[in-house]
């Protein structure tokens, strides 16, 4: 509980909108290293990540950059539910970001699978499957650290407003930056 009632409901948004760049930043990443692993070039934005040209040799190669990305998120989410110490803080900042990215990306599935859509297709278990049991864990995750962590209001609406500026900040960012090629 260390540090969770001294910290401000600025200092909450300020923070959730920083994670959630940086969760989106770490989240692309993730495909990027999976793609390099794999041995494909690949173009790169704040984001979004794809091949710079041509298709992946195999479905598996597909299915493994696509996973790559999502399981970032959610290691990262587990790994924040550890913290003990002062920055215990931050772990319901990034399991919420985490939770958001992966339900606004699911909600987006409705025109563009996103990652776990087409993993849950290529593995023969449905387009929502994974998408929805992706979300369902960081809920439940989030909603176990707001009871924990007894957050109020003052806190959801400091997250709603740092996240909303962060996925606006992301999505609009990707036709204002250059896309990186390695």
């Amino acid at each position: 509980m260390t540090g969770v009632r001294k910290t401000t409901p600025i200092v909450v948004g300020i923070a959730t909108f920083l994670v959630v760049i940086a969760m989106g930043v770490l989240h692309e990443a993730g495909h990027a290293v999976a793609a390099k692993a794999l041995g494909y070039e690949i173009r790169a934005n704040i984001n979004s990540v794809g091949l710079a040209s041509g298709h992946y040799r195999t479905p598996l190669d597909a299915m493994i950059v696509s996973a790559a990305g999502p399981v970032i998120t959610i290691a990262i989410a587990l790994w924040s539910m550890t913290w003990r110490d002062r920055r215990a803080w931050l772990a319901p900042v990034i399991v919420f970001a985490a939770l958001w990215s992966r339900a606004l990306a699911a909600i987006v599935s409705v025109a563009n699978p996103n990652d776990e859509a087409r993993v849950g297709l290529e593995l023969g278990i449905g387009f929502w499957t994974l998408p929805i049991a992706v979300s369902v864990l960081l809920a439940l995750l989030f909603v176990r650290l707001a009871r924990k962590r007894r957050l109020g209001m003052s806190w959801f609406m400091a997250f709603w407003l740092g996240a909303s500026f962060g996925f606006a900040t992301l999505v609009f960012g990707e036709a204002l930056l250059p896309d990186l090629r390695f």
